[in-house]
């Protein structure tokens, strides 16, 4: 009956946000939506291209970073050929060096932050066919998925369902999801007290 009611009085919308800047929907983005959801007891989804995950549920969100993680790597692909630092036909005697020059270059564009200091390259043996640029990004791919760097992004993702979840969703979103761009806490606003 409970139910019926809320469904019957909730007014539906939808709001565009960014993504985390940096880790996406890790655990503490996920966990504190999830919760604003359940707090008001609405059903939400959260749309990512045409893909569509339940707001409810911080799984539901761990799974999109699947998909914003292979965003964040193609464009990277993109910003280092835009930025010409794998030269077409560009050889070398050191990979690694030249890896971490490249991704040492991406960081001061702002295009990607070094969690690990020092940055260790993989120093695996180079097939002879491998372009330069195929092994730079397989090692920032690798490098990504190990949590030792991530992309920034201004990736968007859009959020359906009770006004009132919504509004709280943008405070948050806002607010960097309670999250500095190394993962660290921070405090939440005053709307969102009773998340704590």
């Amino acid at each position: 009956l409970c139910q019926n009611m809320l469904r019957r009085y909730t007014e539906i919308d939808k709001i565009e946000v960014l993504v985390p800047q940096y880790r996406g929907f890790h655990v503490r983005p996920s966990t504190l939506i999830s919760k604003l959801v359940l707090h008001y007891g609405s059903e939400v989804k959260m749309l990512l291209g045409d893909e569509q995950y339940d707001a409810g549920s911080p799984l539901e969100l761990f799974r999109a970073n699947e998909k914003i993680n292979a965003i964040k790597r193609r464009s990277l692909a993109q910003e280092i050929i835009r930025l010409n630092l794998v030269p077409a036909n560009a050889q070398t005697d050191d990979i690694p060096a030249f890896i971490r020059k490249v991704i040492l270059t991406l960081a001061e564009h702002s295009k990607l932050i070094i969690y690990e200091h020092p940055l260790k390259i993989d120093e695996k043996p180079t097939p002879s066919d491998a372009r330069l640029l195929e092994l730079v990004t397989d090692e920032i791919a690798r490098l990504q998925v190990t949590g030792k760097i991530d992309m920034g992004t201004n990736l968007k993702v859009t959020f359906v369902g009770d006004k009132r979840v919504l509004a709280d969703i943008k405070l948050l979103a806002d607010n960097g999801y309670g999250e500095d761009n190394f993962g660290n806490n921070i405090p939440l606003p005053e709307g969102l007290t009773y998340l704590r």
